[in-house]
């Protein structure tokens, strides 16, 4: 099963240093070529090969951080990684053009990076509390002021 990397939360371990529910991430060591990467539902790695996902960090964020994006191309996804600008995009359902998008990405390792860190500078700038903050303030209060006007017509 394809995927660069992963990240996802323990099911099960036999190392004390893991438990159900724990979130990881692990990159590198092969995977998506010689193991499942991050497209599998499931991958049993060792456990030298987790990292605990740093706290106050969500799965997205610690993938977005320096890493590839390959997503469906499913509306909510192509907002947050349209086609080579910050990630690459296939067709929702089509295993041969996911695999071939995977290659794609493997193959060309200039575009890779370039793709990541155009993926970690959007994370940055537009996924932070910093930078929802005033966006949420402006929306709650539009909201208000739209419930308002509608109670003073009534």
């Amino acid at each position: 099963m394809g995927g660069i990397d992963l990240s996802g939360t323990v099911t099960e371990s036999a190392d004390a240093r893991f438990r159900r529910g724990d979130a990881v991430i692990c990159t590198s060591y092969d995977l998506g070529v010689a193991h499942d990467g991050g497209y599998a539902e499931y991958a049993r790695i060792p456990a030298g090969w987790a990292v605990p996902m740093p706290k106050g960090m969500s799965l997205f964020e610690a993938m977005a951080l320096g890493r590839p994006i390959v997503v469906a191309d499913l509306p909510a996804l192509t907002e947050i990684a349209p086609h080579e600008e910050r990630g690459l995009v296939f067709p929702a359902g089509d295993a041969a053009a996911l695999a071939a998008t995977v290659e794609r990405s493997m193959d060309r390792p200039d575009e890779r990076a370039g793709l990541a860190d155009a993926a970690r500078t959007w994370v940055l700038a537009e996924r932070t509390w910093r930078a929802n903050g005033p966006r949420l303030r402006e929306a709650y209060a539009a909201a208000e002021a739209h419930f308002a006007e509608r109670r003073s017509d009534s």
